[in-house]
């Protein structure tokens, strides 16, 4: 779980966000609420998170691979994406 946000807080809801099992390539998706939040459950593995991108963004912070494990609640794997057109801050 996270949140996906432009370089200034802004939310950046609608977009779609993937974990990625590093091993498998197995691939879970959920898309970002009205406060840029998101919710991801996947089966125990170490994934990779991106985030979609629209033209000119880029991502300025991301996740780093994490270690999943049963039962796990891994909050805080948050993006800023900066560039493009964001919502006014």
């Amino acid at each position: 779980a996270g949140f996906v946000t432009a370089q200034g807080n802004a939310p950046l809801p609608g977009r779609k966000v993937t974990a990625i099992e590093t091993t498998s390539g197995t691939r879970f998706e959920a898309t970002t609420g009205a406060n840029g939040g998101y919710t991801i459950k996947v089966a125990e593995g170490t994934y990779r998170l991106e985030v979609e991108l629209r033209a000119g963004e880029k991502i300025i912070k991301q996740p780093d691979e994490t270690r999943i494990n049963k039962s796990d609640l891994d909050t805080r794997r948050d993006f800023v994406v900066a560039g493009g057109s964001q919502p006014a801050a």
